[in-house]
């Protein structure tokens, strides 16, 4: 599906650019499931539906006045050209609304629910701008009416929750409606969901609720909930943070612990530290490495305890019931004339080929098998860009098989590059490497330089690559490792450029 989707955002097809095939096929694939799931839609007043005041997106509300300022501060402008939008074309996807005790909870879709009690009532507007603009509106020229929304309603939390899932927090961290990496980790600790990094996830939302000033932080645009993990992942495995304090047979906080207040003090410092970029995901002086983060608890802070947390027993899960004949036996080697089919194909050995395996192989990771990597700073960022072109480039290029396919890679990094740097400045003048390089922010004199090489790298390769009839970029993992470096920086170009246009309005 990467391929196809690049192949057509990057060339077009039948003159329509941007991934078309790929978007068509998620949104027939995300609607055609919430269809099936939800036999049936149902109308509700807009006066009936309640905003979520617990949402994984927006934070929590004490209220539901308080929803849609959280949801308006999100992104003012998004905010705007929603309610124009709905005014001018309907409502769109139906909200995902959850039924209880006589209350209708929207699950999803409050950022389309919010705009239409504003219409709806504009003394809910978030300011004077948007209340005039509310006003304004002739509520019989709608295109929809405000006493029958549809909506996919269910008694059964479980389908919400599930449907939920599938349009944000699913996939590779960037998906057709896109949530942070710390609205997405919130999703799946209610969830249940298994999660490595549960601990952090854990005591944010419990400082969260109870301190104003954690909001804030959480909230600001130099917060990257990556960051935060890695500091508690330290924090807990030396002993920085006393184990105690969490409950390992259900994944919850120990609050009866005695070491829990002073545990809560140390990571509010945490957060601290990174609000002020004393620690953090850019590759200079203050990067969270582990050879950093070791150094600087070191010089910061006291260990709560010289114990190791105790192992977590993992539950054995039982094996399938494969009949005798068709067990598979262990395969630690294959032989240089053993014939490998492709992909989806199956492959035998004969009982001579596997009489000449050894008793104790040593399994040897690949080295070919490196490609673009995840980068959750890069990700929070572009989603803050909220322009879907950019998310389905990069969803693309973490599908495609650099070693498989090197031209279309390197030309699609290209592109991701060349676009992002002319909407950010769309009177640019010179290519993207002079612009990205422009805006680097690098102490360290010979990071920068790297940085600055491999930006030129991407416009030299992607231009011979694309316009020169000889020549062509061979070297997959080439490339694959040099844009895993430049991601940081990518993204904190973006948040750059966003700060600067917030502050400007």
């Amino acid at each position: 599906m990467g391929f196809d989707a690049l192949v057509i955002g990057l060339f077009g097809e039948d003159g329509v650019p941007y991934f078309v095939g790929f978007w068509l096929n998620e949104l027939f694939r995300l609607n055609l499931g919430v269809v099936m799931r939800f036999r049936e839609t149902k109308f509700c007043s807009i006066d009936d539906l309640y905003l979520d005041e617990d949402n994984y997106r927006f934070g929590f509300a004490k209220d539901q006045q308080e929803c849609i300022n959280l949801i308006y501060n999100d992104s003012p402008t998004n905010f705007q050209n929603l309610l124009e939008d709905l005014v001018a074309n309907n409502i769109g996807d139906y909200p995902l609304v959850y039924e209880s005790n006589n209350k209708k909870v929207v699950y999803d879709g409050n950022r389309r629910v919010s705009a239409l009690k504003v219409i709806n009532n504009p003394d809910l507007a978030p300011n004077a701008t948007i209340k005039e603009l509310a006003l304004n509106i002739n509520k019989k020229k709608l295109p929809f009416d405000l006493k029958k929304i549809g909506c996919f309603v269910s008694d059964n939390k479980k389908d919400i929750l599930n449907t939920v899932y599938e349009r944000h927090a699913a996939g590779q961290g960037v998906s057709r409606i896109h949530w942070s990496s710390f609205a997405t980790s919130k999703f799946r600790y209610d969830k249940k969901i298994e999660d490595n990094d549960w601990r952090a996830t854990a005591i944010l939302l419990f400082l969260s609720n109870i301190d104003n000033e954690v909001q804030e932080i959480i909230k600001s645009p130099v917060f990257f909930f990556e960051t935060f993990k890695r500091l508690i992942r330290h924090a807990y495995s030396n002993g920085y943070l006393h184990f105690d304090i969490f409950n390992e047979d259900n994944n919850t906080l120990n609050i009866e612990s005695k070491h829990f207040e002073l545990s809560l003090v140390l990571v509010k410092k945490l957060l601290e530290n990174i609000q002020k970029q004393q620690v953090g995901l850019s590759r200079g002086k203050n990067y969270a490495s582990k050879e950093f983060l070791a150094e600087f608890f070191n010089h910061h802070y006291e260990k709560a305890t010289t114990e190791k947390p105790p192992k977590k027993i993992k539950k054995i899960s039982k094996a399938l019931d494969i009949p005798t004949q068709e067990k598979i036996k262990p395969i630690a080697v294959l032989l240089k004339n053993t014939p490998l089919k492709g992909e989806g194909d199956s492959f035998t050995l004969s009982s001579e080929s596997e009489s000449n395996i050894p008793k104790n192989p040593v399994l040897k990771k690949s080295s070919y098998s490196k490609r673009i990597t995840k980068n959750p700073e890069l990700i929070d960022a572009i989603n803050k860009l909220n322009i879907n072109k950019f998310n389905e480039i990069y969803r693309s290029l973490l599908k495609i098989d650099p070693i498989e396919h090197p031209l279309l890679t390197v030309v699609g990094i290209w592109s991701f590059l060349d676009s992002l740097a002319r909407n950010i400045h769309p009177s640019m003048s010179s290519d993207f490497s002079a612009f990205f390089n422009s805006k680097l922010k690098i102490e360290i004199k010979e990071d920068k330089k790297l940085i600055v090489k491999l930006f030129e790298f991407f416009l030299h390769e992607g231009n011979f690559s694309k316009h020169n009839g000889t020549y062509s970029t061979l070297n997959g993992v080439d490339i694959s490792e040099k844009f895993n470096i430049i991601q940081p920086y990518i993204a904190h170009v973006i948040m750059d450029h966003l700060n600067k246009k917030s502050c400007a309005n």
